[in-house]
């Protein structure tokens, strides 16, 4: 079978690839720029050129592997996904989906498909944002949502910019690229991105394959309640200005409203009280509030509702408060087309498949601003992601790769 041929490979790949970036426990830690993301790319590079593919990368460090088709002008056809990791992640996450890229460019070839139009791997940078507290750089910045000034604002904790680090990366790498990427590199006619699930929908009903309907809005608002330091023991309760009941407060509604809008989910992720000291009322209390919905009506609603709890506790407690907007992406359909096809492929190949949203955010997100995107699905064992314990089974890799290459095939018929 030759799903079982690429899931050899795929595995073969992958070992090579996170060899550099092992931590102890069998973790993997593969941040951007660094050494272990330079390992990845050569590897890759190495490969993608042995099978005629030209090498670039782009002012944030994506990596771009590109094969041309039989008619010039025509838009390429794009799939991959993120090369980083986040500290002391799984083997899978991104990466896998970028070494199922690269097993469709060995299949194309060894298929003897002459496609007319190019194709294109890519493998993009900072999609975590563990260096700048920043998700989807990479994609952001291929899609002209962040400019070179933006990358130059971002700072890493040693106060090196996103644009310095990019431009060090590049420069070690550049002997093994093929110049600048060309303009037509940046206008794809689609993508497709594959990746594990990382979560446990699939490995329960036993599904080899998700094709991804839509991927959840995600907001971010950082939230600070002011109050009046005092005395724990000495000052009464109906006198107290304590910061942590707007806390408590946006705290028991958030987790209310999402139980009963039957989609959203919400989480408190980070808090910190002032001065953070057991017999003191705290003076102040700061926390993020991480919003995400499939539907983006219901996103707003429950970001409209997050400002009034705010607003309601600081009137009840006689508090300051302040939100702070931060990331706001509203969610995306896949395209319609793709995932007809993806479901056509997949019986075709008589690989079980079913329908599922995604709740984590992806590269796919702002590819969606400039071509249709579509999404596969890995499963998950156990749901298990962004941890050393993160497993999936090679097989339903190798058969992510055979459908994708089927897509490509069915599309350059269409187009």
């Amino acid at each position: 079978m030759k799903s079982s041929l690429s899931a050899r490979r795929i595995k073969s790949d992958l070992h090579i690839v996170n060899e550099s970036a092992r931590t102890p426990g069998g973790g993997i830690t593969r941040l951007s720029y660094s050494s272990a993301h330079i390992e990845t790319l050569l590897y890759l590079e190495e490969q993608c050129h042995s099978l005629g593919a030209r090498c670039f990368l782009d002012g944030a460090g994506n990596f771009i592997a590109r094969i041309e088709g039989s008619e010039p002008g025509l838009r390429c056809f794009s799939f991959g996904s993120h090369v980083d990791s986040v500290k002391n992640g799984g083997v899978f996450d991104g990466i896998g989906g970028v070494v199922i890229g690269l097993e469709v460019f060995r299949l194309l070839r060894e298929d003897g498909i002459r496609l007319r139009r190019p194709v294109q791997l890519f493998g993009f940078a900072e999609e975590e944002g563990v260096l700048f507290n920043s998700a989807l750089v990479g994609s952001r910045f291929f899609t002209r949502r962040l400019s070179r000034e933006d990358l130059l604002s971002m700072k890493n904790d040693a106060g090196i910019s996103c644009a310095d680090l990019a431009d060090a990366f590049r420069e070690k790498l550049a002997p093994r690229m093929d110049g600048e990427m060309p303009d037509e590199a940046g206008n794809p006619a689609f993508y497709l991105e594959p990746h594990i699930e990382q979560g446990p929908v699939l490995d329960r009903k036993g599904v080899a394959l998700g094709v991804v309907s839509s991927i959840t809005g995600t907001s971010m608002t950082d939230i600070v309640f002011r109050g009046e330091a005092n005395h724990a023991g000495t000052t009464p309760m109906d006198v107290r200005k304590d910061p942590v009941r707007g806390l408590v407060h946006v705290s028991s509604m958030l987790d209310k409203s999402v139980r009963e809008s039957g989609g959203a989910v919400g989480t408190i992720g980070r808090i910190a009280v002032d001065p953070n000291v057991g017999n003191v009322i705290p003076s102040s209390v700061s926390f993020t509030v991480d919003l995400r919905c499939v539907d983006e009506r219901m996103l707003s609603s429950l970001l409209e509702e997050l400002d009034e709890w705010c607003r309601e506790a600081a009137r009840e407690w006689s508090l300051d408060v302040s939100l702070s907007p931060g990331h706001r992406v509203m969610p995306l359909e896949m395209d319609a087309g793709l995932r007809r096809d993806l479901f056509e492929e997949a019986e075709k190949l008589g690989v079980p498949a079913m329908s599922l949203p995604s709740g984590a955010g992806h590269d796919a997100l702002f590819m969606g601003g400039i071509c249709p995107v579509g999404m596969v699905f890995i499963p998950s064992l156990h749901g298990k992601s962004h941890s050393p314990q993160e497993k999936s089974d090679y097989e339903h890799l190798g058969q992510a790769a055979r459908v994708i290459r089927g897509v490509i095939e069915r599309q350059d018929s269409k187009r």
